[in-house]
């Protein structure tokens, strides 16, 4: 049974470590890879935090969340903005550990609300993990998270 661990971070990981989740999917990795996160920020206020998946020694997934600045950190939703698995990882249930151990983090700083706006074609998986729709922008997903005792 191999060893899954997340790691958050708010150091980018490596351009390796890029190529190696997106292998064989269609993405251009910047040379200058610490800027991938204000590039994709959906605010300049917002601070990403990365994911990184193991399964045992070897990252086989990342994702980043965006925080709202300090002071309104209870209030405001965190955003997720990319999430992916290594192709040939994907389909045993690594996605579902990867986006249950965001909510866990989320739970542990007092985050009450995620965000999502998924591709069409990996919105039924946000769907099925508790995601719904919001009332103006269905597009844009939302997960209350329940406050720890």
């Amino acid at each position: 049974m191999p060893t899954l661990k997340v790691e958050f971070s708010i150091t980018p990981p490596s351009k390796e470590i890029f190529n190696q989740i997106f292998e064989r999917i269609d993405f251009d990795v910047p040379q200058d890879v610490s800027n991938l996160a204000s590039k994709s920020s959906p605010h300049p206020s917002l601070v990403p935090v990365w994911a990184l998946l193991t399964e045992d020694v070897k990252t086989v997934g990342l994702a980043t969340i965006y925080l709202p600045p300090p002071q309104s950190l209870e209030l405001a939703p965190v955003f997720i903005g990319n999430m992916a698995i290594e192709k040939k990882s994907q389909g045993k249930g690594l996605e579902s550990f990867l986006l249950t151990q965001l909510v866990g983090w989320c739970q542990q700083k007092q985050i009450r609300l995620l965000t999502a706006q998924p591709s069409d074609e990996i919105m039924p998986f946000f769907l099925s993990q508790g995601f719904a729709p919001g009332e103006k922008l269905s597009s844009i997903l939302f997960k209350a998270i329940e406050a720890t005792i």
